[in-house]
């Protein structure tokens, strides 16, 4: 943004930006300290990913490894979680599990930022002919339920993980379009825009260096809620036997194949479903933390 020029004399009476930077960081751990919520939630995601990133180290058994005489053996000193149908310690491969998620929602979720971020600040800044393009593009990919334009896509490709990256970020692609499009119209539109534009500076630098910077907090919290149904969508289609294939230990396949045992060995079941609502939880509460965090109209 342009900033009206001082002279030496009221220069003097501004504050070093050194201050500035530090006033911000202290307003941030101040905002993050009062929000027990948001800490929660990012404890819960920094837990889960060195999980995943130690999994090795941290899980007590290989998550492929059978025991055939401890089938849905309850939890125990043994087997925290217990075992599942093949013998096979539950903790373990949630911890494994915990990899495939996170590399699918991630994946997924930064195929849709690096597609839909762009289309929705071209789409907002330019004309009207180019803008009802784009978003009735977007209109239709969004005219169909997530879960079921992601199973058609998968039908296409054929299932893996790879393609659920794939089918889970174009799925999220018209989201994030119409996250940063609104913005976008609006910063468009500002007094710093027409100032870069009278300079003669080209629509690409108006866009990239001045309007970009000014949505990325919308897109940050766009991203962290979008992992949460990231994370849900890729469980979704595990459970389908549409993601990772077997014995690949993911989230979903794990909750598929304990519902046979709800009533013989409920753990079986109710551990990964835990796994998967806690991470989810852990990320909508990081979200609203960001959000609240990011946005000035919501501090005191």
């Amino acid at each position: 943004m342009f900033e009206p020029t001082i002279s030496l004399a009221d220069a003097a009476e501004v504050s070093p930006a050194a201050d500035s930077w530090s006033d911000r960081i202290s307003n941030q751990i101040r905002f993050w300290l009062r929000n027990r919520l948001a800490l929660v939630g990012l404890l819960i995601i920094v837990l889960v990913i060195l999980a995943a990133v130690f999994a090795p180290l941290i899980a007590p058994y290989d998550p492929y490894e059978r025991d055939v005489r401890n089938r849905i053996a309850a939890p125990s000193s043994a087997h925290l979680l217990g075992t599942d149908e093949l013998g096979r310690d539950i903790l373990s491969r949630i911890i494994y599990g915990a990899r495939v998620s996170l590399m699918v929602g991630g994946i997924s979720v930064g195929l849709a930022t690096l597609i839909g971020a762009p289309l929705g600040l071209i789409a907002g800044f330019n004309s009207r002919r180019l803008d009802s393009l784009i978003m009735r593009v977007m209109d239709a990919l969004l005219s169909f339920p997530e879960i079921v334009l992601a199973i058609a896509i998968l039908a296409i490709l054929g299932p893996s993980a790879a393609n659920a990256m794939i089918a889970i970020g174009i799925v999220y692609i018209p989201i994030f379009a119409r996250t940063i499009r609104a913005p976008a119209m609006v910063e468009s539109h500002r007094e710093y825009v027409e100032a870069a534009r009278a300079s003669g500076a080209t629509n690409r630098r108006i866009l990239f260096r001045h309007i970009a910077p000014n949505t990325l907090s919308i897109l940050i919290v766009r991203i962290t809620i979008s992992l949460s149904y990231a994370i849900l969508a890729e469980a979704a289609l595990s459970f389908l036997g549409l993601s990772a294939s077997p014995p690949t230990p993911t989230w979903g396949r794990m909750l598929k194949d304990g519902q046979s045992f709800m009533q013989q060995a409920p753990w079986v079941a109710i551990f990964p479903g835990l796994a998967i609502a806690i991470t989810v939880l852990g990320f909508n509460l990081l979200g609203d933390g960001l959000r609240d965090a990011l946005d000035p109209r919501t501090r005191k």
